[in-house]
């Protein structure tokens, strides 16, 4: 939870980094104001999905994040 922005998304891939290597299936979080929810699929891919209008899978965290930053923000 939080607010997320350009400065301080990195704080947030760490947060989910860290959950994953605590052994966590996935994580939640909101990105100008909609909802994501990213999982490691059964390779070392990322899922990150908001609702169900909207799923990608990226190669590491970052990826992701940004995927779901343009999907977010239209840019």
């Amino acid at each position: 939870d939080g607010v997320w922005g350009a400065g301080n998304y990195k704080d947030l891939i760490k947060e989910i980094e860290n959950i994953f290597q605590e052994g966590g299936r996935g994580a939640s979080f909101k990105c100008f104001g909609k909802d994501f929810t990213i999982t490691k699929t059964n390779g070392d891919r990322f899922l990150i999905s908001s609702s169900t209008d909207f799923n990608y899978e990226a190669l590491n965290i970052n990826g992701a994040f940004i995927a779901a930053h343009k999907f977010a923000t239209g840019k």
